[in-house]
């Protein structure tokens, strides 16, 4: 059986807490998830401390998801990819609630390379739009014969 792969999720402001409560709501209280913020008053040095405490703590491979690429707390997990030899670790932009349960639920019976596809998939394929549509119209559609 593989290990369980640890998540990391960092992001501006809150971000990382917050998304963390949904999955809480939603998956309960997930092993091996932690989450880094990076508040207005942090620096990037403590950024970097605080994921340095934290990854030790997921194991040896690590799935990090950020907020947005090219920000502080991405570019900090790039770094930290480059420079943590010792472990595995993908890094992830564009984090949503989708990829962050496909991650939980996928990373015990996946590679990281594998995960790290999978969850990128899953935030692709779960952003929608809803397009209002009146009864009126619907009706219009179903009676053209022409479509």
């Amino acid at each position: 059986m593989m290990k369980m792969i640890g998540i990391l999720i960092t992001g501006h402001g809150n971000f990382a807490s917050g998304i963390l409560s949904s999955l809480k709501m939603i998956v309960s209280e997930p092993e091996h998830v932690i989450g880094v913020d990076f508040t207005e008053e942090d620096s990037t040095d403590l950024l970097k401390k605080r994921m340095l405490e934290m990854i030790p703590r997921l194991g040896t491979e690590i799935l990090i998801l950020t907020d947005l690429q090219g920000g502080t707390p991405y570019n900090t997990s790039v770094i930290l990819k480059t420079e943590l030899k010792e472990f595995r670790i993908e890094v992830l932009a564009g984090c949503n609630l989708p990829m962050l349960i496909t991650a939980v639920f996928g990373r015990n019976h996946l590679s990281l390379a594998e995960l790290a596809k999978q969850v990128t998939d899953s935030g692709k394929d779960n952003i929608k739009q809803f397009i209002y549509q009146s009864a009126d119209h619907n009706k219009e559609i179903e009676s053209d014969e022409g479509i």
